[in-house]
């Protein structure tokens, strides 16, 4: 059902197939179950290289950032401007510009190096 649901965003922008949507829902909560799921894509042979790269890329990029934004932000929420969840949303976003941005990277100056994928 993922894979179905979650190729026709994630192919567009981010390159990689919709089977890799729950490993990447669950690097939301946790860091290491979010690596788990992945590891055990790329060693079924589900991802390639590149993809493998591209989701790392949005993986390392805020892992595990709700339970790190609730446990060890909360102590500054009552001196917050802005209500509690833009921040938590902009690190959402630079997420996927951060993956975007690894994608491009990957695609243009690195391309030899995926070319037998």
């Amino acid at each position: 059902a993922a894979h179905k649901l979650l190729t026709p965003l994630l192919r567009p922008v981010l390159g990689i197939p919709g089977l890799t949507g729950l490993a990447m829902i669950t690097d939301l909560q946790s860091t290491d179950a979010g690596a788990a799921l992945t590891k055990e894509l790329s060693d079924n042979k589900q991802i390639t290289k590149l993809e493998l790269v591209i989701m790392s890329a949005w993986q390392y990029s805020g892992a595990g950032m709700i339970n790190n934004y609730f446990a060890i932000g909360s102590a500054l929420f009552a001196s917050l401007t802005v209500p509690v969840l833009l921040p938590l949303g902009l690190i959402f976003i630079f997420k996927f510009i951060g993956a975007i941005g690894a994608r491009l990277v990957l695609t243009t100056v690195y391309k030899k190096d995926f070319i037998n994928e």
